[in-house]
């Protein structure tokens, strides 16, 4: 299947941030965050809104969530507020489920840098497991889910 073509729109929710990055022909363009919209689902909603008014994406793409994954309940509903958004605004989105491709995060950041070099300047650095992450490390998710969507993963036979 080849690549889809046109403007994606990833948003991609975590704890305290919620951020996206935007593609045109597998492109990518732009990327940005909140801290705000982060607060409640309402406020998530408004700002995925204005992210997709200014943008007309031609799909947006959100994370598929397991009912029991790492992600807080608040995250949950930020993320069910977003797909919810395109559901009523009859905007074309999927959900995409984060696969695991790389030992961790940071190497998938690492092979997200090469593949879309303009966003290495914002590569957080490793943290200790104390630290808290910081807000940069949103884009990657975001980045993540489209490049998911771009190069769907090969499911191999065990």
């Amino acid at each position: 299947m080849p690549a889809p073509k046109g403007k994606i729109l990833s948003i991609a929710i975590a704890s305290g941030k919620i951020g996206y990055v935007f593609l045109i022909d597998n492109m990518l363009m732009d990327w940005g965050l909140s801290v705000r919209a982060s607060k409640t689902p309402g406020l998530a909603k408004c700002k995925a809104q204005e992210w997709i008014d200014f943008y007309r994406p031609d799909i947006v793409v959100v994370e598929k969530t397991a009912k029991y994954s790492r992600k807080s309940i608040r995250t949950h509903s930020l993320i069910e507020a977003v797909a919810n958004l395109c559901t009523d605004r009859k905007q074309q989105f999927i959900a995409i489920e984060r696969q695991q491709t790389y030992p961790n995060k940071y190497d998938e950041m690492d092979a997200l840098c090469l593949q879309f070099p303009q966003i290495s300047g914002w590569m957080p650095d490793k943290r200790q497991p104390w630290d808290a992450e910081t807000n940069d490390a949103i884009y990657f998710e975001a980045l993540s889910m489209a490049v998911t969507l771009i190069e769907p993963p090969v499911n191999l036979p065990v």
